[in-house]
């Protein structure tokens, strides 16, 4: 299996989980199949939004890795679950981009990641941003 689809697969699985982790009484979240860049979770009761990414080095590096093209251009989610190791940082995604834009203006320049490096982003320190997450623990379903 090559880098990308193993990503894919882990990708999915998370977003299986946060599904099973967040449906009750008040809230059906349901998974976007296929390709879909505006977000991958949506619940049919609140029409909130969620976008769900997994990073499998950021427990070794201590940095997010927030995607220029992909992941802050495309995404119109209300919230981000990045999980990392387990853990599960949730953001108010519009509140994370407007400070992403506000680092990048202040100098902060992307960086080359991803596989083969061929993905531009925006790489910040976990704790930079810690006034700006919460985070869930749920164990695999």
């Amino acid at each position: 299996m090559n880098a990308f689809n193993n990503d894919l697969v882990v990708g999915e699985d998370f977003e299986d989980r946060t599904v099973a982790y967040l449906n009750d009484d008040n809230h059906n979240y349901l998974k976007i199949e296929g390709y879909f860049t505006a977000f991958d979770l949506i619940c049919d009761k609140t029409y909130n939004t969620i976008e769900c990414k997994t990073d499998l080095i950021a427990g070794r590096t201590g940095n997010f890795f927030f995607e220029i093209d992909g992941l802050l251009k495309k995404s119109q989610a209300k919230q981000l679950y990045y999980e990392i190791n387990n853990k599960v940082y949730v953001f108010n995604f519009k509140e994370l981009k407007d400070y992403l834009r506000q680092l990048h203006r202040d100098g902060v320049k992307p960086v080359a990641g991803g596989d083969n490096k061929s993905v531009k982003g925006m790489l910040i320190p976990i704790d930079l941003l810690r006034s700006m997450w919460h985070i869930e623990y749920y164990e695999k379903v």
